[in-house]
């Protein structure tokens, strides 16, 4: 179960009841509004459209009096948290101040030390790496596996098993034809104009010849785009013209025809024609939809099946054998479910639920059977569990040489760079310290405090701006090897240059005050109307469900 669900829906409860308190609802002509300017309810020509209305409402699930009264509910909602947040303006001067840090810019000189500059690490004896090694077991010790047993209950394993008759596929072909239509569909071309005699002359004019979008721009004041309609289906037409409109061949234009809005003509510039699949064409789809539809029926009474067989005291391998369940094997995975190929077995559930029942479970023990997010169930044992083992030294030889090289080369990078820093800051410029390596520094462009390349790690740019004009700070670099910068040129933002960045920085400050406000009056709430969540309670009624 989701908490934070739970916690939303209990904000708004609060909210709710609170507002009943206050006597506070919206008004009936606020909701007739609310829901006329919603897009979800207007036809193509952007009217409200009381049969969309209707049809959004059935597809959701909601009577005309529940949607209302939900409605009425989200408006006086928003009422409350607006008058809770009204007038909130952060103080000018803080914003001022917050617009200049965030705003302000450096530029810094830069003198980049490759891994390089710290020499060859030389050669490693038998008793370094013997050394690194034994201080670095856990970097080579082989991950914790587990071999398993497990029973899958799939929806398509169980619909694989199941053969629908002839007669149920052709009661479901003719109950469903809806979804093997493929439905009509045009781009058109249209201007309507307010009467008859204006579209007869400019429907003429077409059909000697003259451009459709030329004429239809001179008689609507349309242009081509604006007259354009995609994907049109007949239920976005008005009534009266979607049968011929429909009627026309791809190319074809129209008389006038009169609806309510006017004087329509109509150029049909693609047209896609109704289709309905034929039964054989679809025929295997049918079977596997009734199948799978009523394989999950079955899982649920396989899955009690399955319970009742494990409550009886039967085995894993006796539970499948009696309900023809195959049993699954999967040997030496580790947390990630790897096997020792270095592959994931296809028959394990992806929740991530499954491995951690795997390495929660002990050796020679079951889980519970458990639903998993797939919408299946599933039941495992713990055959066997290795046990994490120190790898050989000769297996992981190369890989102990690396980690140590690398150990010697950080170390002497780290003694190198805290050198140098010592002498830029005991006086010596950065281009005299690069010179006893050969390296040159470079001047950076101007960057800000959430800047980061290969050579300038955020860590480093943190530094730059904790620091003054002049002052040097180091640190290692993205790229490899480490960074000694000396703070440049500091730039202020001006708020005047500034104004439509400084006034989208206040709105966003307003906002978090207002989240904020909004948490304190939540907390008020939850006080005063003494909100609690018990925890234990909540795990109880859904136990078995996470």
């Amino acid at each position: 179960f989701d908490r934070e669900v739970l916690r939303q829906m209990l904000v708004g409860r609060m909210f709710d009841h609170e507002a009943d308190n206050l006597e506070l609802t919206a008004a009936d002509d606020t909701i007739v509004r609310l829901i006329r300017e919603n897009p979800e309810f207007k036809d193509a020509f952007g009217d409200f459209d009381r049969n969309m209305f209707m049809a959004a409402l059935r597809n959701n699930g909601f009577t005309e009096k529940e949607f209302l009264s939900r409605a009425r509910q989200e408006s006086t909602r928003r009422q409350l948290i607006a008058v809770i947040t009204a007038g909130i303006k952060p103080p000018e001067k803080l914003s001022g101040a917050l617009y200049a840090i965030r705003g302000e810019t450096r530029s810094a000189e830069v003198l980049h030390i490759p891994q390089s500059a710290a020499g060859n690490p030389g050669q490693a004896t038998d008793s370094d790496l013997e050394a690194f090694y034994k201080a670095n077991e856990p970097l080579f010790t082989a991950p914790e596996r587990r071999s398993i047993s497990f029973i899958t209950l799939r929806p398509e394993e169980l619909a694989a098993e199941i053969k629908p008759e002839e007669t149920e596929l052709r009661e479901y072909y003719e109950t469903h034809l809806a979804e093997f239509t493929v439905t009509g569909m045009r781009n058109l071309l249209q201007f309507v104009l307010p009467d008859e005699a204006a579209a007869k002359a400019a429907a003429e004019k077409i059909s000697k010849g003259a451009d459709f979008a030329t004429v239809g721009q001179a008689a609507s004041g349309l242009n081509e785009k604006e007259m354009e309609m995609i994907e049109v289906t007949e239920e976005k037409l008005p009534r009266e013209i979607s049968d011929a409109v429909f009627a026309l061949k791809e190319g074809e234009i129209s008389e006038p025809l009169k609806s309510p809005f006017g004087w329509h003509v109509v150029k049909v510039t693609a047209a896609r024609q109704k289709r309905i699949a034929p039964f054989e064409e679809v025929r295997g789809k049918i079977a596997g939809e009734i199948a799978l539809d009523r394989a999950t029926d079955l899982l649920v009474e396989r899955s009690n099946q399955l319970e009742d067989a494990r409550a009886g005291g039967a085995t894993l391998e006796e539970a499948a054998r009696e309900l023809n369940l195959k049993l699954k094997r999967s040997a030496d995975m580790d947390r990630a479910g790897i096997g020792p190929d270095g592959k994931t077995s296809p028959e394990i559930s992806a929740d991530p639920q499954f491995m951690e029942d795997v390495f929660a479970t002990d050796e020679g023990s079951e889980s519970d059977l458990r639903e998993d997010r797939e919408g299946g169930y599933y039941v495992l044992r713990v055959d066997k569990i290795p046990p994490a083992a120190l790898r050989p030294m000769q297996e992981v030889r190369e890989d102990v040489l690396a980690g140590w090289r690398a150990q010697q080369i950080g170390e002497s990078m780290e003694k190198l760079s805290g050198e140098l820093l010592n002498e830029a800051r005991a006086g010596k410029t950065l281009e005299e310290i690069g010179k006893t390596l050969k390296l040159k520094p470079v001047k950076t462009a101007p960057f800000d405090r959430d800047f980061s390349d290969d050579q300038l790690s955020n860590d480093l740019v943190t530094k730059l701006f904790a620091a003054k004009p002049g002052e040097t700070v180091a640190g290692p670099a993205p790229g490899g090897g480490f960074v000694i910068a000396t703070v440049g040129a500091i730039q202020s933002p001006e708020l005047s240059a500034q104004k439509e960045a400084a006034e989208q920085m206040n709105k966003e400050f307003a906002k978090r005050i207002e989240e904020d406000i909004l948490a304190q009056y939540q907390t008020v709430l939850e006080r005063r109307y003494k909100v609690e969540i018990n925890p234990t309670r909540l795990d109880s009624l859904f136990e078995g469900q996470f």
